[in-house]
């Protein structure tokens, strides 16, 4: 519990680092998969399962599927406070609860694998914030939940 305490608070701060520490570019992730950088917050997402298809088809080409429910939960966690209301403290609490939720079931699938779960968020997190309007909204995002605290998620984490 104190490790996914520490790797939720981690990638909420790790929002405010820029893309190219992370290793992820703004145009293309490293196995040369194109990524939508042009800037439009939410971006493309045909099938309205709340992750950007450029996101959707990075996850079908790169996870196992035993894995990718857990990734797109993670990336649909990190979509969602994009456009959260950052003055709605109800609303920050549930893109947080979600966020939270979304990393501790990653981790159940992972398993013992917490290195291969912790380097997929960070993936996931870069990918969703590669363009300066989308990292201003996560930093925003972060920045309003700046000093709250959120509890260990209770039940099912997994949707």
């Amino acid at each position: 519990m104190r490790y996914l305490l520490i790797l939720f608070s981690s990638v909420v701060i790790s929002g405010c680092v820029g893309d190219s520490e992370q290793g992820i570019s703004n145009q293309e992730v490293s196995d040369g998969t194109s990524v939508d950088s042009r800037g439009e917050l939410l971006g493309t997402d045909s099938d309205n399962n709340g992750v950007r298809d450029d996101i959707d088809s990075y996850i079908l080409d790169n996870y196992s599927e035993p894995k990718r429910d857990a990734v797109r939960q993670v990336a649909r966690a990190f979509q969602n406070v994009l456009t959260v209301d950052r003055f709605d403290t109800e609303a920050l609490d549930q893109a947080s609860s979600d966020q939270f939720k979304a990393i501790v079931c990653a981790t159940e699938v992972y398993g013992s694998d917490r290195a291969g779960a912790f380097k997929m968020i960070e993936v996931m997190e870069a990918l969703t914030t590669n363009s300066q309007e989308r990292l201003s909204a996560y930093i925003d995002y972060t920045s309003a939940r700046s000093g709250s605290v959120s509890s260990y998620p209770e039940g099912g984490t997994c949707e």
